[in-house]
């Protein structure tokens, strides 16, 4: 996903796009992230796996997994933020996400340096990673418990059947 947002970037900067980036990376952007896969998939093919003996991950794998993909999602919607906050040119502020309206120091400004941007959109990423992981953990399992399904299954040949195929072999 990374390397596909970094390509939606890099490809319309090296055409010469520079001054319409900003808009044109949508489309380049889709556009690497429909090829990738199928270009990562012939660089590293994928490892195949036993369907009777597969191992399951386990729950605290699971919940890292789920928090950094929450945590570089914050990341992602900062860092976009802050790119459309500095397309508009009458704007001398970014907000940089949960804890900028709590405190101003978490506020990055067009005069802070990029360790402070990294340090505030590291910490405002993380802050919001904290605050919603708990809520995703809650909505997952109200989800799967809404639509589970009955472990009951039924196998077997139904009466009807049988007496079809009993009834032809008699006449």
């Amino acid at each position: 996903m990374l390397i596909t947002f970094a390509l939606g970037w890099l490809i319309p900067y090296l055409l010469g796009l520079r001054a319409y980036v900003v808009v044109a990376w949508v489309p380049f952007w889709l556009l690497t992230s429909a090829l990738a896969p199928n270009i990562a998939k012939v660089m590293v093919p994928p490892k195949l796996e036993d369907a009777h003996s597969v191992t399951h991950r386990s729950a605290l794998r699971r919940n890292v997994e789920l928090f950094m993909l929450l945590w570089l999602y914050f990341v992602l919607v900062i860092l976009l933020n802050v790119v459309i906050q500095g397309a508009m040119e009458d704007r001398r502020a970014y907000l940089s996400g949960p804890l900028a309206w709590l405190e101003p120091a978490f506020v990055a400004g067009t005069e802070t340096t990029f360790v402070g941007i990294s340090e505030i959109v590291l910490a405002n990423s993380f802050i919001g990673a904290v605050c919603f992981f708990p809520l995703t953990i809650m909505f997952w399992a109200a989800f799967q418990a809404a639509f589970r399904r009955s472990h009951i299954k039924q196998l077997g040949i139904s009466r009807s059947v049988q007496g079809q195929g009993e009834d032809d072999d008699e006449t």
